[in-house]
């Protein structure tokens, strides 16, 4: 049976999320961030290399590359220090929000985006910011609470609604494989 999401609840505690922030901001890279150009995408981005994360979100990649083998079959890179991880700040102050797209390269490297793996890092409670995937209808993820591990097939169409109340916060990370000629 081939899945079009893989959810893992309570992967992180409050304290580590808390951890996983401001490791983020505090080693944040003056990199671009390459959102979806057909898409719209208000929110505060942070981009960290991986290296400084690696003790913290060493548990993710296990769970990550574990339903890889078990729930999705593809031919997978090893995450490296030199990969990137986005912490995404939705504020309910400019409706934060991002709307349908995809992630994928579009570039002529030798790699395409196979996996798409989402953490919610919110410390407070916030209205809206809804996560929904469209895989055989749309669907709104309600258990993606924060401490909650969300891995899909980076070429399913997915959104992050307006944050109405409070902020919503997100670190969102891809893992490469063989582009397919």
């Amino acid at each position: 049976m081939r899945y079009f999401y893989y959810h893992y609840p309570f992967v992180f505690s409050q304290e580590e999320l808390t951890n996983i922030n401001n490791t983020i901001i505090d080693n944040k890279e003056a990199l671009e961030d390459l959102h979806s150009k057909n898409a719209v995408k208000k929110c505060n981005v942070h981009i960290s290399k991986y290296e400084p994360l690696k003790n913290i979100l060493n548990k993710a990649l296990e769970l990550i590359y574990f339903s890889n083998t078990e729930y999705f079959g593809y031919h997978l890179y090893q995450f490296s220090n030199h990969d990137c991880v986005n912490l995404n700040v939705y504020s309910d102050k400019d409706k934060g929000e991002y709307t349908w797209h995809m992630d994928g390269s579009n570039s002529k490297d030798f790699h395409d985006i196979k996996l798409t793996a989402i953490i919610n890092t919110s410390d407070k409670k916030y209205e809206g910011g809804d996560f929904k995937i469209f895989c055989n209808g749309e669907k709104i993820i309600k258990e993606l609470k924060p401490g909650s591990l969300l891995i899909f097939p980076s070429y399913h169409n997915h959104c992050v609604t307006p944050v109405k109340k409070g902020t919503r916060k997100s670190v969102s990370f891809w893992i490469k494989g063989p582009r397919l000629k």
